[in-house]
């Protein structure tokens, strides 16, 4: 299994994961090891895979043949057309593996999904509250810390149609840590985003990473990647293209694929 030394982060580990949708192959086989605490920028064209690669880490998404390993659950492929299956659970059933690795890993999507009824705060404590059972007074508190970590303290009250997209990014952000993870999925969370206020919901993510926190991201944000993520992994076809540092996979591609990939989004 990935290094489980970090005291934040936790190793997610895929080997040999295959999904379809009827008959297309959308994942091919894909074996990925994401060490703890490190942060890894999935790149690669649409259609490639990445998102239903994070959905089947996350639980959303069964898939037809593999493992899946997040920390110390894991999940299976289906027989016979049940739902995935979990492997060695010390949990017991599928269920609660799925329960525990949603409440290991937070996902944030490129629509952010905030509650448009329920204030800034509102949104960032409902999760606590009801997910974990926190007293409505500390989930305040908790909530006004996370404000302050995401850059928004001053907006605790306001609605979410009263933000910019940039601003629902980086509470949807909140929202995912008052679940207290230990890793962070997030699914190209800045290509609805203008260049500032891509550059604040990032700014947030490189501090996560100096606080330990495992975080997978689909992204077409190169110099995002280039900066900050520890691996890079290109996924194209279903399949992983090229994985290494920023420096082997962006200016050191092994494959035509990547190459062609790189020249394309890199102008």
């Amino acid at each position: 299994m990935a290094n489980e030394s970090s005291p934040s982060g936790l190793g997610i580990r895929v080997n040999g994961l295959v999904k379809r949708y009827g008959d297309r192959e959308v994942l091919r086989g894909v074996d990925l090891e994401i060490v703890a605490g490190h942060t890894v920028a999935l790149i690669g064209p649409s259609g490639g895979g990445k998102t239903t690669l994070l959905r089947c880490l996350n639980g959303l998404e069964s898939f037809d043949g593999g493992t899946v390993h997040v920390g110390e659950h894991a999940l299976s492929a289906p027989v016979q057309g049940r739902s995935p299956s979990p492997v060695k659970a010390p949990m017991g059933d599928q269920a609660s593996q799925v329960v525990a690795i949603r409440r290991s890993v937070g996902m944030i999507f490129q629509d952010f999904q905030l509650f448009p009824h329920l204030s800034v705060l509102e949104n960032i404590t409902a999760a606590a509250i009801w997910v974990l059972g926190e007293n409505p007074t500390t989930a305040r508190e908790n909530g006004m810390v996370l404000l302050e970590r995401v850059r928004l303290a001053d907006f605790a009250h306001r609605r979410p149609g009263q933000l910019s997209g940039g601003q629902k990014q980086r509470v949807a952000i909140a929202r995912a840590l008052a679940l207290r993870p230990r890793g962070l999925l997030c699914d190209e969370i800045t290509s609805a985003l203008d260049p500032e206020t891509k550059h604040e919901v990032l700014a947030v993510l490189e501090d996560l990473k100096q606080e330990g926190l495992t975080v997978v991201m689909v992204t077409h944000e190169i110099g995002f990647a280039r900066r900050a993520a520890d691996r890079v992994v290109l996924l194209a076809e279903g399949a992983v293209t090229e994985e290494g540092t920023a420096e082997q996979v962006l200016d050191r591609p092994r494959t035509e694929r990547a190459s062609r990939f790189l020249a394309r989004v890199m102008g």
